[in-house]
């Protein structure tokens, strides 16, 4: 997953469509993922782990459970930067986030017992709500920006974000019976990259042929030109 995401990094820093500003939101949309991945790898080397471990063991299922919700914001913030639903968003973000920090002292949503082996705490649908919440903004907010710019292919994007949102949520329900949740999230950054080049061509190919109506079209008759 990691080496996927590298290169899909490198393949963006050649791109010479995008610019600075997007090619950011990418590279930050690749590291979130990583490092949550990370977190959720440390955490699982860590359950059942000697007592030592204990407080390592407590701060990265903190950081996973900060960073997965995040994964899924700065996924839709290669699409759409409104401003409205971002802060909506990262106020959700910002409640969870609070939320898992107290946990480390309160296990209200992760409990670490005796043996230092996780489990859910009595608040861990708190956290669940959040991610809920995350997840019909990030739909919200998709869907009008789809509607606004009329983009074209809507359903293609609508079914990458199912695919990323159902990894995750399969995983959540399951308890990480079934760890799928960033090998899906590194394939929709790739179909989303495929899709972005698409969109390029077809408004590369838009921009061609109304230059060639104007060459083609005298401006004051709309007539055809000599």
């Amino acid at each position: 997953e990691c080496l996927s995401l590298v290169i899909l990094a490198e393949l963006v820093r050649e791109n010479n469509r995008l610019r600075n500003e997007d090619k950011k939101h990418y590279y930050l949309t690749y590291l979130v993922i990583v490092a949550a991945a990370a977190m959720e790898w440390i955490a699982v080397r860590l359950n059942g782990a000697p007592a030592w471990t204990r407080p390592i063991h407590a701060v990265t299922k903190a950081l996973d459970y900060i960073l997965t919700p995040a994964i899924g914001f700065v996924f839709v913030r290669q699409i759409s930067r409104d401003s409205r639903w971002n802060r909506m968003i990262l106020g959700v973000l910002a409640a969870n986030t609070v939320l898992q920090v107290l946990s480390l002292f309160t296990g209200w949503t992760f409990v670490l017992n005796e043996n230092n082996t996780y489990a859910h705490g009595p608040c861990y649908w708190i956290y669940m709500v959040f991610y809920s919440a995350v997840i019909a903004l990030i739909v919200l907010q998709l869907y009008e920006h789809s509607q606004r710019y009329k983009y074209q292919n809507r359903l293609s994007l609508y079914l990458i974000m199912g695919l990323a949102a159902a990894g995750i949520g399969l995983q959540e329900v399951t308890g990480g019976e079934f760890r799928l949740s960033y090998i899906t999230l590194t394939l929709a950054c790739v179909l989303m990259y495929i899709r972005s080049m698409e969109y390029f061509q077809q408004e590369d190919s838009e921009t061609l042929h109304q230059q060639r109506m104007l060459l083609d079209t005298d401006a004051l008759t709309g007539m055809l030109s000599r």
